[in-house]
Order: C-alpha cells, then structure tokens, then sequence
C-alpha cells in the first residue's frame, strides 16, 4: 500500500505517524502529517540527496535486504497543535540514538528537568547585539555534561558556510532554545573533516574519518568573555531559533 483513500484521507485528518524497521523491529522515524504524507519517505528517496541523512539510507538498506518499512499511524483526528503535541511525546519516549529524525519535535527532543522549566517558559531574550551562530547541540549534551564535553560537542561537525562563519562574534549551543554553552570561534578558521590536514585539532578523532561528516566542518574555539557568560548562557533564546528544523541558525545584529 503507498497512498490512502479520499475518506479516508479525510477521516485522519491530521495524525501521528512511525516508520519502523522489518529487520531489526525498532522504530527509526516518528512524524506528524495528513494526507499521504506516511508514504512519503519512501517514495522519495530517490529524489533527494541521500548523502546525509540516515534515514534515506537506512531505508535504502531495507529495500535492498528485499523488506520493505512497516509504516504505522500511532494516532489520527487530530488538529495540527494535538500532533505536534503527541510527536513530541513520542519521540520523547523513544532512544533517541535509534531515530533518524532531524527534528525531535515541538519544544525540543530531550525531556525538560523541573529545575529547569523557570529558564524553558521564562521571558526569552530579546536582543543580542553580535553576530552569532545558534547550533542544536540535543544529541550531544546531556545535564552531566562537563564544560569539556560541552565544548567538543559544539566545534563539530557542521556544514557551515565560510562567508557567513567569518563574520561570527561567538557560537552559541541551544537545547530546547536554551544556551548551554557560548564560545567565541577562534580566527573565524573552518576545517573540513576527513582531511588528513586537519585531524590533529579535531573534536571527538573517532568520529573524524566518518562518511556521514564528509563535506562539514569543525573550528577552534576560545573562552567567551565572562560578562557574556554571566548575561547569556542558561537563557531562553528561542525567539532568536525558533523551532526551526535546521540544526544551525545565523543571526546578524544588523539583519532584522
């Protein structure tokens, strides 16, 4: 089956949906949509680029095992903030290591901890005068994480624009819209993984010479000023990254 009925199409309405691997029986991708929007990840894959995402590919492997994705709807009827609402919930429930989404659904992809939820609802900041590069560092930090850590996470590895990275002030890794961790890049420098050149440098070397890196970038960094940690770091910046898909976003302080 790759399509649904009109009534039936028109009973769904908006739903939540999961696709799950034949091979393995986990569950590797979990979406909202309406329509046939289900059936869309594998009639596509061989219209877009596969070369980075994990998703595509592992749907490839399925197909050429001879399987074929077992497609599900986990809940249907729904208005559009009911979906969203439940994707995010379910995502939530799974591994988070096992899925192939991007996008971890509305409000972030990690569960919030109580402390925490003064900052996640707090008044958002509003300006920040430098230009800066936001990254989605969710599958790399956890509450445990160390300054070290949190510092690795963030050089890398990127697909960023060079023209852009040159005129960044500092680099700020946002879980949930909240900063965890403001650096300041060092010289403005991009270095591309896979290339013997630059291993020497490079965040997390056991990660360097993988496929999925090819054509991304990782860069140096130096210890943001304090009184820029003291201000900004902790806080609410989601009116700046929004619940954007990407996982980078630039913001220039003479761009509205």
């Amino acid at each position: 089956m790759n399509r649904f009925s009109s009534s039936t199409i028109e009973h769904l309405k908006n739903y939540v949906y999961q696709l799950r691997n034949p091979i393995t029986g986990e569950v590797f991708y979990v979406g909202k949509g309406s329509g046939n929007r289900v059936f869309e990840h594998v009639r596509k894959i061989n219209e877009i680029n596969a070369n980075d995402s994990p998703k595509v590919k592992l749907i490839q492997k399925i197909h050429l095992s001879g399987k074929k994705v077992i497609e599900e709807i986990i809940a249907y009827d729904l208005t559009k903030r009911e979906a969203l609402l439940i994707e995010s919930s379910v995502i939530k429930s799974h591994s988070l290591d096992k899925l192939t989404n991007i996008n971890h659904g509305y409000q972030g992809n990690v569960p919030v901890k109580v402390n925490e939820i003064e900052i996640a609802i707090s008044e958002p900041i509003e300006k920040f005068p430098y230009n800066v590069l936001f990254l989605k560092i969710n599958r790399l930090w956890k509450n445990s994480s160390s300054e070290e850590e949190l510092y690795d996470a963030i050089r890398g590895y990127w697909r960023l624009s060079k023209k852009k990275f040159s005129k960044i002030d500092f680099v700020i890794g946002v879980t949930n819209g909240i900063s965890r961790v403001i650096v300041k890049p060092k010289e403005n420098k991009l270095f591309e993984a896979g290339n013997d050149e630059y291993r020497k440098n490079a965040p997390r070397k056991g990660e360097f010479y993988n496929e999925k890196f090819k054509g991304k970038f990782y860069f140096l960094i130096e210890k943001a000023p304090d009184e820029i940690i003291k201000k900004f770091l902790n806080k609410n910046f989601i009116r700046f990254v929004g619940n954007y898909r990407s996982s980078k976003r630039y913001h220039f302080k003479n761009k509205p």
